[in-house]
C-alpha cells in the first residue's frame, strides 16, 4: 500500500521542515514543501497529493485560502489550514472554502495527525459515495491496513507495523500490544482494538487475546497456538499461565467459541 502523500505549502522554513519531519516519522509521503501560492498550484499539479496541509500567510500575491480555491478548481484535495492568525474575518474565508480542519500554531503534532486522518476519512467516504452510490457500506475505510498508530504518554502517535505484532492481551479496559519491539500497553479494551485495527491477520482467537496468524508456528490439538521465533519479544508475566513461556515459544489459548472460526481460518493437510 501507498503512503498518504502530502503537500505542505509553508513560507515558514523552521516550522516547513519540523511540520515534514513529524509527517514522515509517522508514515506519510511529503511530496513537497511550497513557500508561495503559485508554487504551491505547480506542485499540486505535479504530484497530485492526496491532502495539503496550507499555512494562509504565504510569499507572493496569492494567500492560502486564494491558492486552496485555485487548486480545487481543478482537483479535489482536501485542505487542512495551519495558520498563526486567529483574525475572525479570515476564519470566515477560509470556512468558506469548506477546509477539511483549520488548526492554529503552534501546531500540537496529535492534533495535526487526527485532522488528517478526519480529512482522509471523509475524502474517502465521499469518493466511495460518488463510485458506489447503490452500493451498502456497513464498513468504515482503512487509510492504514498495514500499520496502527499508538499515542505515548507525550501525547505522539508512535507506528507500529502490523508485521511486528504478535499478540494483544485484553485486561479489561486496557490492552496490551506485545510486538517483536517490546509491549505498548493502552486505554482501549480488546473488541476496540480489534476493530481499529481492521486487518485480517490480526484474529480473535480467545476473549482475552488476538493473535497475528502470520506468527503461528503450530498448533497443539484444538487448544493452543505455538508462537515463536528468534526476533519474538515475551512477558511471562503478561500470560494467563506462567508456565506457558518457555525462551522464544509462547502458547496462546484458543477459547471455545474460537476454535470453529480457527479451524476455518488456517489450512490443515
Amino acid at each position: 500500500m501507498k503512503p498518504v502523500s502530502i503537500l505542505i505549502v509553508e513560507n515558514e522554513f523552521i516550522i516547513a521542515e519540523k511540520l515534514s519531519a513529524d509527517l514522515r516519522g509517522i508514515g506519510y509521503r511529503v511530496t513537497g514543501v511550497a513557500a508561495s501560492g503559485i508554487e504551491a498550484i505547480e506542485l499540486a499539479e505535479k504530484f497530485l497529493p492526496d491532502l495539503i496541509i496550507m499555512d494562509i500567510k504565504l510569499e507572493g500575491e496569492l494567500d492560502g485560502i486564494d491558492t486552496a480555491c485555485l487548486i480545487n478548481k481543478n482537483y479535489s484535495v482536501p485542505v487542512i489550514y495551519l495558520t498563526g492568525y486567529t483574525d475572525q474575518n479570515l476564519f470566515t474565508r477560509a470556512k468558506f472554502t469548506r477546509p477539511a480542519s483549520y488548526l492554529t500554531k503552534p501546531y500540537n503534532p496529535s492534533d495535526v495527525f487526527n485532522a488528517i486522518e478526519l480529512a482522509l476519512y471523509n475524502a474517502n467516504r465521499i469518493n466511495n459515495k460518488i463510485k458506489h452510490d447503490n452500493e451498502p457500506t456497513d464498513t468504515l475505510p482503512c487509510i492504514f491496513n498495514d500499520r496502527i498508530f499508538v499515542k505515548d504518554n507525550k501525547n505522539c502517535f508512535n507506528k507500529i507495523d502490523i508485521s511486528d505484532i504478535t499478540y494483544i492481551k485484553g485486561e479489561g479496559s486496557y490492552s496490551i500490544i506485545e510486538t517483536i519491539h517490546g509491549k505498548f500497553t493502552i486505554s482501549h479494551n480488546l473488541k476496540t482494538i480489534e476493530n481499529k485495527i481492521g486487518n485480517p491477520k490480526i484474529v480473535r482467537v480467545h476473549r482475552s487475546y488476538l493473535v497475528n496468524l502470520s506468527r503461528v508456528q503450530q498448533i497443539i490439538g484444538r487448544n493452543f497456538l505455538v508462537l515463536c521465533g528468534e526476533d519474538l519479544i515475551f512477558d511471562c508475566s503478561e500470560l494467563t499461565k506462567k508456565e506457558n513461556f518457555t525462551g522464544k515459544r509462547i502458547e496462546i489459548p484458543i477459547g471455545p467459541e474460537y476454535k470453529e472460526s480457527i479451524h476455518q481460518i488456517i489450512k490443515f493437510i
